[in-house]
């Protein structure tokens, strides 16, 4: 009787192996069909019929197709509904696997194996839930840029899923991590961009690098698709599978192409003095959108006399440096005149100290009327530069200055700032979340 039971306990754990291991490498149909067609007597039916539902849930959650606009006679929420009705089959089936277990006064390896994954797809159905939720916050206030409460939820959704203890079900343990800690990347880096953080932006992008780096060629294994992959910093230039299946990574992907796009141009000067000039012209080449090159033909075609970011360092304790340096945060200089309250990022090409006085001088003066999308003219007072102003971070702003007068209606002028706003702001990332978009 010992060896049958353990027998029948080795064969229970070489089910949920297999099954768990397709269900983690994003191999859902063939996690499905396992369920479906290895039909085992030590399971019951109505956990059987719940994972392969779990199995169909998960391919549709990795569509992002919850995040569908639904029509007005449409069902809302089906796939939140899903897992809902998902969890409360488990939960009904480990409340009588309970109580028959009571009735026995003993339960055997077997039963107990199968009340344990019970328990933890329970509240895996439960995060899965968080996580659509999440999305769904993602998509509403990414565009506004106010990412520090997003950040908040994944972080209490990750400590939750350390719920997620059972040997068994680790692939799917760290697919689940591996998605958040991949999307807390993004947007923590996202961040740390927007505040001119070098160190913090390198490190959190290094991160969703490693995480797309794993995931591709699993799903190139097991979603059928043929692209090429390139690691590497710059190495994400391929276009995305239109596997719809595969949306969530290519939304990632998406998101971290634009990151390096942002961060190459927030801090081309660091990179310019840390690479050979032949090196920095190829990583440009990668780029799904290169500012700089935009940047510099605006100067070059249209006599554009400089592009500059310039940060608002008002609030801040240190100004921005360029370069791996590290400041000394006691070190707080009082500022002698409100000029100096603005430090320019980048400048292409070089400008004289004459120019950034200049155009530093309207920032201050014009401060109260710069407005995201908004776009500012002002003419110098000996009319030999005209400035154009507009904010694209809550503290950073691009300026480009002409000489002599120039009407702020120029169509290259506003071709220029309506793509560098497009590309620059969340609100593109957003609208990527939605299926179908590109």
């Amino acid at each position: 009787m010992e060896s049958e039971t353990t027998g029948l306990s080795s064969d229970i754990e070489t089910y949920f192996r297999i099954y768990f291991n397709h269900l983690g490498t994003f191999a859902w149909d063939k996690a499905k069909e396992f369920s479906e067609k290895e039909k085992q007597d030590f399971l019951p039916n109505p956990f059987q019929i719940a994972l392969t539902s779990l199995a169909h849930q998960e391919k549709l959650y990795y569509s992002l197709a919850f995040l569908e606009q639904k029509s007005w006679f449409g069902r809302r929420d089906s796939h939140r509904t899903a897992y809902l009705s998902l969890e409360a089959s488990l939960r009904n089936i480990q409340q009588k696997e309970s109580r028959d277990s009571d009735q026995q006064h003993e339960q055997d390896s077997a039963s107990t194996t199968m009340y344990a994954i019970c328990v933890q797809l329970a509240d895996f159905c439960s995060i899965r839930l968080s996580c659509i939720a999440l999305y769904g916050q993602i998509l509403k206030t990414l565009p506004s840029g106010s990412l520090d409460d997003i950040c908040s939820e994944i972080n209490k959704i990750i400590e939750v899923s350390m719920k997620l203890s059972s040997e068994l079900i680790k692939p799917l343990q760290e697919s689940l991590h591996d998605e958040l800690n991949a999307v807390l990347s993004l947007l923590q880096s996202s961040q740390a961009i927007s505040s001119w953080e070098y160190v913090n932006a390198v490190h959190n992008i290094q991160d969703v690098a490693s995480t797309i780096a794993k995931w591709k060629p699993i799903l190139a294994k097991n979603q059928g698709s043929s692209l090429t992959f390139r690691s590497g910093f710059f190495g994400f230039g391929e276009k995305s599978s239109s596997n719809p299946t595969s949306a969530l990574c290519n939304w990632m992907e998406k998101f971290f192409n634009f990151l390096i796009s942002k961060f190459t141009f927030y801090f081309y000067e660091n990179l310019s003095n840390t690479t050979s000039s032949e090196e920095m012209k190829s990583a440009l080449s990668k780029l799904s959108f290169d500012f700089v090159s935009k940047s510099l033909n605006l100067v070059k075609k249209y006599d554009a006399k400089n592009i500059s970011l310039v940060m608002d360092t008002r609030d801040l304790f240190i100004g921005p440096t360029h370069g791996f340096t590290f400041t000394d945060p006691t070190d707080n200089p009082s500022l002698i005149n409100p000029v100096q309250d603005f430090t320019a990022l980048l400048s292409l090409p070089q400008s004289s100290s004459g120019d950034t006085f200049l155009f530093k001088s309207v920032l201050w003066t014009r401060m109260d009327e710069l407005q995201p999308d908004k776009l500012l003219c002002n003419l110098s007072e000996d009319k030999k530069s005209t400035f154009f102003l507009t904010q694209i971070e809550n503290k950073i702003y691009l300026v480009v200055t002409f000489n002599g007068q120039r009407s702020e209606k120029d169509a290259h002028l506003l071709s220029y700032f309506n793509e560098a706003l497009q590309n620059l702001k969340l609100k593109r990332i957003a609208s990527l979340l939605k299926p179908g978009s590109k």
